[in-house]
């Protein structure tokens, strides 16, 4: 009832029509919360892509982190122009960026 009243819907009069009405705004709020869910991760999966980098062994992955790919990465106008140099300058150098991660660093890391 109370996602009813934010959302400033009226809800019937009748006991019976209310009960469905509030089930069926439940319904679409979970729905909607499913679906922002399923974005969020498919956009995370953007994130990181990998790769091995010996064909032939395997060892070693090297990794490309993608920042802009991120769920949420998106900066607005005021929030940019309020943002410390510092802070924009730092995360244009993380933004994007290529890891390596050797199989023996690895496993001391265990």
């Amino acid at each position: 009832m109370r996602a009813i009243a934010l959302a400033g819907l009226e809800a019937p009069s009748d006991a019976g029509e209310r009960a469905v009405f509030v089930r069926d705004v439940e319904e679409i709020l979970e729905m909607c919360a499913r679906l922002d869910e399923a974005e969020e991760a498919e956009t995370a999966e953007a994130m990181w892509t990998t790769r091995e980098t010996n064909a032939v062994t395997g060892e070693g992955l090297r990794m490309r982190f993608d920042a802009s790919a991120r769920a949420g990465a998106g900066t607005g106008e005021t929030e940019l122009a309020s943002a410390d140099r510092g802070r924009l300058l730092r995360e244009a150098k993380y933004s994007a960026g290529e890891f390596y991660v050797s199989p023996g660093k690895a496993k001391s890391e265990e």
